[in-house]
């Protein structure tokens, strides 16, 4: 009975071709709009999900006053704070410091400039980073160890294996030899931490003095700390008031903790280290990706009520011939789920389609097939 269904379907598909091309057309590009428009908010409101611990894993952010009087709230910490606070809180499991550097890389005839990521030893510990090779625990154990992504690898030393390789990296006028001890895979791109090379953070105070890693009054860092369990957050909040007073420099000044989880769309810290964006945006697309997804529904269901009209003596004939008042039913009803369903197909390959232009527009570098997985 369905190949039956299926057949007459078809055949009022061919039979009218023009009204059933409107009809597939049109609510495949409303599809694709909302496809495209759902996985921008999606990517924006799921950011920094993917890490297991994410609800145990806080940013500690500066709050001071400002020109104007008032408070301002910035991502950048003082140095010694991630230490100094491993060693104060049993509560924190893990702290993990990163800051971004740069420089030249060489290996053999290839040389190129690079961005870096300095970060502590227990980044793996912290964040879900997919190390596809070394060992997450001793990864970042020695001061010339490096970690580079899977593309960076391929750029530098083909289809070879990375690990063991020696890269030459120029900081300053000096030049440093590291040993690639890991390889990363494709970091998600809903992901605050990005970095296609990473280095231990002693490096920075190698090459650009200790100071660097030891004074108050010197902000350049972010600091991320795990806690042993997520409801000890709001205790220890109040417990940095009064660690402010003690190791800032200047009075007025305190910590904060920040969900992993909110920060990307936390617009009231300032942050140079990390993306970060309205939520309102996201919002305002899903609502018009809604809209045209409605208004496309409803002109599905104006043509196919007026293509019905023109209909009668068909449904006359099938009558008189003896059909069954829930055959015919059953009939349109078939049509129709196969024009959605077509029109679901067409509207993927839409939005496969204009995936790299929207891409540009939002900046980003969404995939629709990494979150049909």
């Amino acid at each position: 009975m369905f190949k039956n269904y299926l057949k007459v379907a078809l055949r009022n598909l061919r039979k009218n071709k023009f009204y059933s091309g409107i009809n597939i057309f049109g609510l495949a590009l409303a599809l694709a709009c909302c496809i495209l428009f759902f996985l921008f908010a999606y990517n924006e409101l799921t950011y920094d999900s993917f890490h297991l611990n994410a609800d145990r894993i806080w940013r500690v952010i500066k709050i001071g006053p400002d020109f104007t009087g008032g408070q301002t709230k910035q991502s950048i910490t003082p140095g010694p704070l991630g230490p100094t606070l491993l060693e104060t809180f049993p509560e924190i499991e893990h702290v993990v410091r990163i800051t971004p550097s740069g420089g030249i890389c060489q290996y053999n005839d290839l040389v190129d400039r690079e961005r870096f990521l300095l970060a502590d030893e227990a980044i793996f510990e912290v964040f879900s980073f997919d190390l596809l090779r070394g060992n997450p625990h001793t990864v970042l154990q020695n001061k010339r160890s490096l970690v580079i992504s899977q593309e960076k690898a391929l750029k530098y030393f083909g289809n070879d294996d990375a690990l063991g390789k020696v890269l030459k990296i120029q900081a300053g006028a000096n030049w440093y030899e590291f040993t690639v001890t890991g390889v990363i895979g494709k970091i998600p791109e809903n992901s605050s931490i990005k970095f296609d090379f990473l280095i231990l953070i002693a490096f920075k105070g190698e090459t650009m003095g200790q100071e660097q890693l030891t004074a108050w009054n010197i902000n350049h860092v972010e600091t991320y700390i795990q806690l042993r369990s997520s409801e000890q957050a709001a205790q220890l909040q109040q417990k940095l008031l009064q660690f402010a007073k003690e190791h800032l420099p200047r009075p007025g000044g305190e910590f904060a903790l920040q969900p992993l989880r909110k920060m990307h769309l936390d617009t009231e810290v300032r942050s140079g280290l990390t993306s970060t964006s309205h939520p309102a945006y996201s919002y305002i697309l899903a609502g018009i990706a809604l809209l045209i997804l409605l208004l496309a529904c409803v002109n599905f269901m104006n043509l196919a009520i007026g293509q019905s009209s023109l209909r009668i003596k068909e449904i006359g004939m099938r009558k008189v011939m003896g059909a069954q008042r829930t055959q015919l039913v059953k009939q349109f009803l078939g049509e129709a789920i196969l024009m959605c369903a077509l029109a679901l197909i067409f509207g993927f390959f839409f939005a496969e389609l204009y995936l790299p232009t929207f891409n540009k527009l939002a900046n980003k570098n969404l995939s629709l097939w990494e979150h049909m997985e």
